[in-house]
């Protein structure tokens, strides 16, 4: 308990680091003008921001494996140190070579965490991982010949930094070796799946967006990272997992925080990834430590009703769920009240009404996720009654980062009472269709639970979870695993065929090099 008194002190102490460095590193004010924001001075500051969060995920991380395997001791603690490790140096590298050179050993230790298990399940989830995230590889390879060959990015070289965004930011196509990657041990999946594997895309469109992405390419990608949003947001609310509903969650946020960099704000966007990060390592957490109590199984049906003993833990996973969704004044509220600033500033009344969906999907996912969790199902082990839980308090301070770092943010006020109005009902809709959504589904039927029986609200209600349940099928499609597996079951001359393709692609384009 010490520890972790401990560990709140320097967190602390690192928000007020983080709020000083915005004048210390010359950052003086931030101004949203014509859907860019753009920062004078203190180019270091999403860095510092970016390894304050990998340092501090890293720190819970690391407590909360040795708690999860009962203090025992466990060489899942190094592989973790030595992801942390190439992650900061990934953060740090300022070209494409030295980037290059940490992102591969990124792919390289993120797959041997995920079979720390060592059995057909992690194997079968590794390859997927490897394989979607080789995708992206390649495409990083490609643009680095084009980069050294002196050539101006073409077609190919488009589609090359599609992959590396796609990948690993699990935007759809690429998108299912997330749920696969849950497979892993909590403690991994907690640091490597919810703020630092997942935003090696993000910081990759920070870093070289601007070289990479036009006009064009940049409504592309919008349309598909709007799609996911919509897609993941829909799917959690059909899923009875409860690790792969919060594996959905982050895919979510990730899009979001794409979105907020392609309507031209970057700074957003690296708030929103830092805010994301802390909450959401500390909501897996919470949820891993309810799973392992509720005898390891992810399913809804195991869960208990919250004793009395484990208020505490019960307000952390409420807190959590709706910090992340963006609950007023917790978590990512600011970074999203900024950007529909931005957003309205625009005047595009089609693209606001599909942001307005995509955040009512948002509040309706998390909420149905708490009460998941708190439903009186299966047998209760004492779950949420450790002292462990006290991290989920921790939540309020994420609050109040985002407050601070929205202090030095200077926005057009494009926000009028009308909208506000509406977006707050919008979040009170979107809380109580979350909760309609369980009752319909674990809780009885509609007249059931609210005591009248309206037939067309109950087909509407169905029709949705039935696309819910089609949308799912995009999560549970493995394009990555069908590609190998049709490869593989060629014959042997059709496979030399396929393979001296990109043999013969790599072989030009170093021809061109020399």
């Amino acid at each position: 308990m010490l520890v972790l008194w401990f560990l709140v002190v320097g967190f602390t102490l690192l928000l007020l680091v983080g709020v000083s460095s915005f004048y210390f590193l010359g950052v003086d004010y931030f101004v949203i003008l014509n859907n860019f924001v753009a920062a004078e001075g203190g180019l270091g500051v999403s860095d510092f921001l970016c390894v304050a969060m990998l340092l501090f995920c890293g720190c819970i991380s690391l407590l909360f494996s040795l708690h999860y395997f009962g203090w025992s001791h466990s060489n899942l603690n190094i592989m973790i140190c030595l992801f942390l490790g190439v992650m900061v140096g990934l953060v740090f590298s300022e070209d494409y070579l030295s980037s290059l050179f940490w992102w591969e050993y990124l792919g390289v230790v993120s797959f041997f965490l995920i079979l720390y298990y060592s059995n057909f399940d992690t194997l079968f989830a590794g390859n997927s991982t490897i394989v979607a995230s080789r995708g992206g590889d390649v495409g990083f390879f490609i643009i680095i010949c084009y980069a050294f060959g002196g050539y101006e990015l073409c077609f190919m070289g488009i589609i090359s930094a599609f992959l590396i965004i796609l990948t690993k930011s699990a935007v759809l196509p690429f998108c299912s070796w997330l749920l696969e990657a849950m497979r892993a041990p909590t403690p991994v999946s907690c640091l490597v799946h919810s703020s630092t594997l997942v935003a090696a895309g993000v910081w990759f469109v920070s870093c070289y967006g601007y070289l990479l992405l036009g006009c064009f390419q940049s409504n592309i990608l919008m349309m598909l990272c709007l799609i996911t949003i919509l897609v993941s947001g829909c799917s959690a609310m059909a899923f009875s997992d409860i690790k792969k509903i919060v594996a959905l969650s982050t895919c979510n946020n990730i899009s979001w925080c794409l979105v907020y960099y392609l309507l031209g704000s970057p700074i957003l966007s690296i708030y929103q990834l830092v805010c994301h990060g802390v909450g959401k390592c500390m909501l897996f957490i919470s949820v891993g430590d309810s799973l392992s109590s509720a005898g390891g199984s992810q399913n809804k049906g195991c869960f208990t009703l919250v004793p009395a003993n484990s208020l505490l833990g019960f307000c952390g996973i409420l807190l959590l769920s709706v910090s992340v969704a963006g609950f007023p004044f917790l978590g990512v509220f600011f970074t999203k009240h900024a950007m529909l600033n931005t957003l309205f500033s625009s005047g595009g009344f089609l693209m606001s009404l599909v942001v307005f969906m995509c955040i009512f999907v948002s509040y309706s996912y998390s909420s149905r996720l708490v009460f998941l969790i708190v439903s009186p199902n299966g047998v209760n082990q004492g779950w949420l009654s450790n002292s462990y839980y006290f991290l989920s308090s921790l939540i309020v301070l994420c609050g109040l980062f985002g407050y601070l770092e929205m202090g030095g943010l200077e926005e057009l006020d494009e926000i009028t009472w009308l909208y506000s109005f509406l977006i707050l009902n919008l979040n009170l809709f979107g809380v109580y269709f979350g909760y309609y959504l369980y009752r319909c589904q674990f809780g009885g039927s509609y007249y059931a639970s609210f005591g009248s029986n309206d037939d067309n609200i109950i087909g509407y209600i169905e029709a949705f979870l039935k696309f819910g349940f089609i949308n799912s099928v995009f999560f549970n499609f493995r394009s990555e695993v069908n590609i190998i597996s049709a490869i593989f079951s060629m014959k042997g001359d059709n496979i030399i065929r396929v393979a001296s393709v990109p043999v013969f692609v790599s072989v030009m384009l170093f021809i061109g090099l020399i």
